[in-house]
């Protein structure tokens, strides 16, 4: 399906690594685990799940963490006037996350 699904370091230099990425049945990301070492081995250090509307991601959820909200996004009209006809380019009005009290609105650019 050509969709990266596992990165992992193959060398002693810099951070040993490795990530793994789950995919929908409409290719959409839906998970990115992270592992502190090179071999995807033992529990995951991070893990995120992704959330959408159609082809909007909404939210970002800790795995880890009973599901605890990471990021939110609002979406409305992209640059076609519609919610999906320029696939949402322009369309993102709001940026949160919620546990650090942030949160960017109109204007938000990406």
């Amino acid at each position: 399906e050509n969709r990266l699904i596992k990165m992992a370091a193959r060398t002693g230099v810099g951070p040993q690594i490795s990530l793994q990425f789950d995919y929908d049945s409409q290719s959409r990301r839906i998970r990115k685990q992270v592992w502190s070492n090179a071999s995807c081995s033992g529990p995951p250090t991070n893990d995120v799940r992704f959330t959408y509307d159609a082809w909007n991601l909404v939210a970002e959820v800790d795995g880890l963490n009973a599901c605890a909200l990471l990021r939110s996004y609002t979406w409305g009209l992209d640059t076609s006037g519609t919610l999906q006809g320029a696939g949402g380019v322009g369309g993102l009005l709001e940026l949160s996350y919620p546990s650090e009290g942030l949160r960017l609105g109109s204007g938000v650019r990406c």
